[in-house]
């Protein structure tokens, strides 16, 4: 039969017709360079006075020749070390001057196929933006490598490579090889040959450097709070001169497909669980730049939600493993891969493995259930709506993502409106048979690699046994997944009696507005200054699980987790979850240790379901006796199947060392759970704390106005059950904290390396917390700096330096200060001995640390300066400070002066106090003279 000429000649036409592109967003400015260069701009004010600056360079370990392995993340720790404008550590010491702290602010990362050098700085001078673009210039093209400094950096890598030699790296070995599958990849660790970073010669590094630092694979990302025009001329001027030494195009290098099951069982007797990941390689997500690469992104993004939900599920439900999980994502922009991965329990090995893969074989065989893609479908296109059709702020470091995955994964920068336009558009599309039927094509029938792990031999830790195994386990018949929801109409039966508003005061000192209420709720109200069309509850009231009675205490660590998973009123938990989906709403209740509460948040436009379910989970909490029984069981078991090693033995005590051995600090053995936590305690605990709201202190931060929140708070909080005296007794003080000196050392480590701790305590703090705190960050962080330019800079004996610092006033006044490093073995005492020269040194000479302590000053301004364009910093602010009785408004009006007021003399003071070495308990974990490893 002929066509009719019109439909052959639109057949025709339709054939030629171009493409339709995803629309980018129009605020991005991206372009090419002469030389190859790809830069991108994008102009955003969140948070303002700030810029993300990136370098991209499409080159990583995996073009390293084999004289040269390893160079590719040591020339990415040499560009800090000398540059064209900054000679020999002066990067650092400039940038920390502009208020910049390393590691934060100043980082980089070096992958198989990537490395990526990264700059967060202050923007509202051009001057700082200049010279952030010289610096990605000089990255580029520009870094010195000079020998010494070279030499220098030989020692760092080696303590870096040292501190990743876990009992787990065998493990993540395993599985790099076998995501690797014999490619290219396999023989290019990232971190290298340790003959080679130890011998190589100068000019192998520099070879590498003007090998594969080439314009042509690079790109310069700018997102924050720019001029996009100047940025650009400055691209122009500092890179557009940059010619590309090596012209060829690096290879393409791949990772072929499995061609048959593999298997491969690593036992090491310091790991902590038994575990097997199943990964199938499958083809890499691809461009998504034109509207029909939309429908399979948005298919696998819907599978990755389906197969988290049901194994959520499954996970909860049945008994035979701990945690089970399954995901579709890309590997190293290279290919995709299907990881399926199950924490099994050491009693119930096959067991477990074998309902594991049964509930696998579900998906691949069955797919998803009408009502699963529904939930999932609608939670999706919600979320969209809501991106749509928000006007919150989305963060410069948020966009920075989105241009790497536009340079590295070819995704186009798109709006969030146009992202709901092709939602909307394929949604529909998208059903029971489709995700089948991609399911099939993609999983059901293709090889995979097994990776078993534990710390114990069992009948599957030979690889064949593994493979036999898991065969047969497919073979076994599978039904379909069952599921029954009955999805209520409304949350609550009937609306409470609404309460009303006694008293109102204004706070100046933070633009907030307190709200005393019937029932005896305070409540304080702030405008946010970051979201928009949201509303962020968050609520404390001074007990928790210390107020408890000692016998009760350990119950108390279960009874709101349980009653969270029973659901709440009539609904179960899966009931109300289907309820909820495509809402935004979420509420959970907390009993913490020193407090019990809440946090929640949603749109302007689901708030008043936020406030009917903060109603519900407080007013009719719910504990079914099968999860409590399943909670009870699944903790005693996971207490039995506990891999006890000399190290976990070395940090028990420890801890009893720092904080005494009582009812809270025990171990919380099998027999302890047995007996003590019971079923009937669960809802008078949980009642114990939000039985009686009166005393609670709510915290809403929202663009709402607050006369319009009235209403609800009147009528869902203000409802809230009260009566009787308020009481917040703290019935455990806190523990016997160890205020004097004391050493634990032990040959019990699981690893080649020492892991030291210095922990100091102290129990006489000022009652001005805030102040405290501030004083002693402030602390933390120069001696940080003083400590990592002597141990690592200069001995080249760490790779990093950890110092805290965190206090407390309740139950008890308690500071705990610490330092940490991991080192050779042979290196630790030496260390330790170079902390305490450092600590006097400072503690006598305070103008020692007076430049350092300058740069912390100004990062803690610019930190201050961003913290407080964010409305998570407001809630916590405001929930520490009345939480701690502090009521002092002033701090943050203040702080800017507070700090710069803050002398080098008062902090040398506070180092004798907060790093007194009287007070010092030096814990040295050292290795075992043994360390069993098995690999098949």
């Amino acid at each position: 039969m002929k066509k009719p000429l019109l439909l052959a000649l639109v057949l025709v036409w339709a054939g030629f017709m171009p493409a339709q592109e995803i629309l980018q967003n129009s605020k991005l400015v991206k372009g090419k360079l002469n030389n190859g260069l790809t830069y991108y701009i994008f102009p955003n004010d969140y948070p303002k006075g700030e810029a993300v600056y990136r370098l991209f360079i499409k080159s990583g370990s995996i073009y390293e020749t084999d004289e040269q392995q390893g160079l590719a993340h040591f020339l990415e720790h040499m560009a800090f070390n000398g540059t064209r404008h900054f000679p020999n550590n002066e990067l650092i010491r400039f940038l920390e001057s502009k208020g910049a702290k390393f590691g934060r602010d100043l980082n980089a990362h070096t992958s198989y196929n990537e490395t990526v050098y990264k700059l967060t700085l202050p923007s509202s001078s051009i001057g700082m933006v200049d010279t952030a673009m010289t610096i990605l210039a000089d990255w580029l093209d520009g870094l010195l490598l000079e020998d010494e400094e070279v030499d220098a950096e030989r020692g760092v890598i080696m303590s870096e490579w040292l501190s990743k030699q876990r009992p787990e790296a065998a493990v993540n070995d395993a599985l790099l090889h076998g995501l690797m599958n014999n490619s290219r990849f396999s023989e290019r660790k990232v971190i290298g040959d340790t003959a080679v970073i130890q011998n190589f010669q100068y000019q192998t590094l520099r070879d590498y450097y003007e090998s594969w630092y080439q314009p042509s694979l690079a790109a310069v990302a700018v997102a924050g709070d720019v001029d996009p025009a100047q940025v650009e001329e400055m691209i122009k001027e500092k890179f557009g001169g940059m010619t590309n030494s090596n012209p060829r195009a690096p290879e393409h290098y791949t990772i072929p497909d499995y061609t048959a099951n593999e298997a491969k069982v690593v036992i090491n007797e310091a790991l902590k669980k038994p575990e097997v990941t199943i990964i199938q390689l499958v083809p890499m997500m691809g461009s998504v730049r034109e509207e029909s690469d939309y429908y399979p992104y948005l298919l696998r993004s819907l599978i990755n939600s389906l197969t988290r939900n049901r194994f959520n599920a499954l996970s909860f439900d049945h008994d035979v493993y701990a945690k089970g999980s399954m995901g579709i994502s890309d590997f190293l922009n290279t290919k995709g891969i299907a990881m399926a991965s199950v924490e099994l329990m050491p009693h119930k090995i096959e067991e477990g493995l074998a309902a594991f893969i049964t509930h696998l074989e579900q998906i691949k065989r069955y797919g998803f259930r009408p009502e699963e893609i529904t939930r999932v479908k609608k939670s999706y296109l919600s979320s969209r709506e809501r991106s749509a059709t928000s006007e919150q702020p989305i963060s410069s470091s948020r966009y920075m993502n989105e241009l790497y995955a536009d340079f590295y994964k070819d995704h186009v920068l798109t709006t969030p409106q146009e992202e709901l336009r092709l939602t909307k558009k394929y949604l529909d599309q998208i059903d029971s048979t489709t995700v089948l039927q991609a399911l099939q094509k993609l999983i059901a029938h293709k090889p995979a690699f097994h990776l078993f792990s534990s710390f114990e031999e069992n009948n599957l830790t030979d690889s064949v046994q593994l493979l036999q195994f898991v065969d047969s386990a497919r073979a076994v018949a599978v039904t379909p997944y069952e599921l029954e929801i009955d999805v209520p109409s409304d949350l609550l039966e009937q609306e409470p009696k609404p309460g009303h508003v006694v008293s109102k005061t204004e706070i100046p000192g933070i633009e907030a507005t307190e709200l005393q209420l019937s029932n005896g709720v305070r409540l304080i109200y702030k405008e946010a200054v970051s979201s928009n069309n949201r509303v962020n509850i968050s609520a404390y009231k001074k007990g928790g699980r210390y107020a408890l009675d000692p016998s009760d205490y350990v119950s108390g660590n279960f009874s709101a987790s349980v009653i969270a998973l029973s659901g709440a009123g009539d609904l179960s938990r899966d009931e109300l979850s289907y309820f909820l989906a495509g809402n935004s709403a979420s509420v959970r209740l907390l009993i913490e240790d020193t407090r019990a509460g809440l946090v929640g948040s949603s749109s302007y436009d689901d708030a008043e379901t936020l406030f009917q379910l903060l109603h519900l989970k407080w007013t009719r909490p719910r504990a079914e006796r099968d999860v409590f029984d399943l909670t009870k069981k699944r903790s005693i078991e996971r207490y039995q199947n506990k891999n006890i090693t000399d190290q976990t033995v070395y940090y028990q005590d420890l801890s009893y060392l720092i904080r005494g051995k009582d009812y809270v600090t025990q171990e919380v053995t099998d027999s302890i759970m047995e007996e003590q936590v019971q079923f009937e305690k669960m809802l008078p605990i949980f009642n114990e704390s939000f039985g009686n709201a009166n005393g609670f202190t709510f915290v809403i931060v929202s663009d709402a106005e607050l006369d319009d929140l009235v209403p609800l708070i009147n009528r869902y909080i203000g409802s809230l059950p009260s009566g009787g005296e308020v009481k917040t007794p703290y019935r455990y003080s806190g523990g016997d904290i160890r205020t004097e000196a004391a050493k634990h050392i032990r040959d019990a480590g699981d690893s080649e390396r020492a892991v030291v701790s210095l922990i100091f305590q102290r129990v006489d703090l000022p009652k001005d917390k805030n102040h405290f705190d501030l004083k002693s960050n402030m602390l933390r962080d120069v001696l940080r700096v003083k400590l990592l330019s002597e141990l690592r800079e200069k001995m080249g004996m760490v790779y990093s330096v950890g110092v805290s610092s965190s206090s407390r006033l309740f139950p008890a006044p308690l500071a705990r200060n610490s330092i940490s490093f991991s080192s050779a073995p042979e290196n630790s005492e030496l260390l330790i001995e170079t902390i305490k020269e450092i600590i006097n040194t400072m503690a006598n000479n305070p103008a020692s640390f007076e430049q350092e302590l300058e740069n912390v000053k100004k990062n803690m301004i610019n930190d201050m300066n961003v913290q407080v364009q964010q409305d998570s910093y407001w809630s916590t602010f405001i929930r520490n400070t009345t939480f701690n009785e502090l009521d002092d408004w002033s701090f943050i009006p203040n702080f800017t002066q507070v700090v710069h007021e803050t002398t080098s003399e008062e902090l040398a003071a506070l180092l004798l106090q907060n790093f007194n070495k009287q007070s010092m308990i030096e814990a040295v974990l050292l290795p075992k003279t043994e360390n069993h490893l098995i690999t098949n």
